[in-house]
């Protein structure tokens, strides 16, 4: 039997990736099957970008977070960001470079770390300020990514089955451990324990500390703009492998 310490899980990222790694049965295979699928999934890229923007664009609650920089700001936006936007097609290429790095080297503890920096980069911390995304709005938009993705791989006209079930299995592994480490930061270890219609609900204490933020309509529009990818796509210096 495999042993982990609990408290570990939540206080060192090293043995967090150890314990994902070990319960989806990530190893060297998926880390060669990645290297192998790399091209295929590269050519993706584009149209998945554009799919995703789009779908975000679509609603509201998402397309107003790249007004706002925070999801918990419910305030009408003055200027919608919109396809053929100057930013638009910036944003897109911040974007690209996160798929780029998500399709590289997982085998690298550098790897797992920058999957990590982008979950905190969306609730504000570490050294890029980033923007704040209520951890539903992530989940839906990974698990239309998983969808799109697994949709491009079944349909190519070049990989056998085989392939294509390989590639498949890895890249949804590896998006279901980005999608832990964006909860790590929104789903935390119980602070508080409430009782509401006769059920217990455990509540992050981070989710009950800052209240949504309110703007005044006259200074919305000195907000600067920030792309929800700055900063993640430079290179990290840790090249430490996964013991």
């Amino acid at each position: 039997m495999l042993q982990f310490d609990r408290r570990e899980l939540y206080t060192s990222l090293k043995a967090r990736i150890r314990y994902l790694h070990a319960f989806l049965d990530f190893g060297e295979d998926d880390v060669t099957t990645l290297r192998n699928s790399q091209k295929y999934l590269k050519e993706m890229i584009p149209d998945l970008v554009d799919e995703i923007y789009l779908k975000l664009l679509r609603y509201d609650i998402t397309a107003r977070v790249f007004s706002t920089h925070d999801s918990r700001d419910e305030n009408e936006p003055e200027e919608w960001l919109r396809k053929g936007d100057p930013q638009f097609n910036n944003r897109k290429m911040f974007l690209r470079w996160y798929f780029i790095r998500l399709i590289s080297n997982a085998g690298d503890m550098a790897y797992w770390e920058y999957l990590d920096k982008v979950g905190l980069l969306h609730i504000k911390q570490g050294k890029q300020q980033g923007v704040f995304v209520d951890y539903i709005l992530l989940g839906s938009c990974l698990g239309f990514i998983q969808g799109s993705v697994t949709e491009k791989l079944m349909r190519h006209p070049k990989l056998d089955m085989e392939t294509k079930i390989a590639a498949m299995k890895t890249f949804n592994k590896i998006i279901w451990i980005q999608n832990d480490l964006l909860a790590r930061y929104h789903v935390q270890e119980p602070e508080l324990v409430s009782k509401e219609n006769g059920m217990v609900t455990e509540v992050p204490l981070n989710l009950i500390k800052e209240q949504p933020p309110r703007r005044n309509n006259e200074d919305s529009h000195m907000r600067p703009s920030r792309c929800p990818f700055g900063g993640v796509s430079q290179k990290l210096s840790c090249s430490e492998t996964i013991a």
